[in-house]
């Protein structure tokens, strides 16, 4: 019973992770912010830290993850397509494990 609830726990973690938006972002990379303040939705700006934004009109103020996109297309798209592979990878590897070896788990 166990093995059998832990790979059905495996399989619905893949299948969240293969939706789940992966979103990496260091120090100093441009991003869009969005600006509750101004009228305008989103401000160019680079992280300076973990919990801090400088817009390029000099305004420093806490972001969240959920708040910043990348601004640099490439970079996410290239990091994005790995992650994609290596999840699918994971699932396979998964399935297999589950199919092969049910009592183990």
């Amino acid at each position: 019973m166990a093995s059998s609830t832990t790979c059905q726990q495996g399989k619905m973690k893949l299948h969240h992770d293969k939706h789940v938006k992966f979103r990496e972002m260091a120090v100093s990379d441009t991003i869009l912010a969005q600006d509750h303040l101004s009228g305008q939705n989103w401000q160019p700006g680079t992280i300076l830290n973990s919990y801090k934004v400088q817009s390029d009109d000099e305004r420093i103020w806490r972001w969240h993850v959920d708040d910043v996109i990348q601004n640099n297309p490439s970079k996410s798209t290239e990091s994005s397509t790995m992650q994609h592979k290596q999840i699918l990878l994971k699932t396979i590897l998964h399935s297999l494990h589950c199919q092969l070896w049910p009592a183990h788990l």
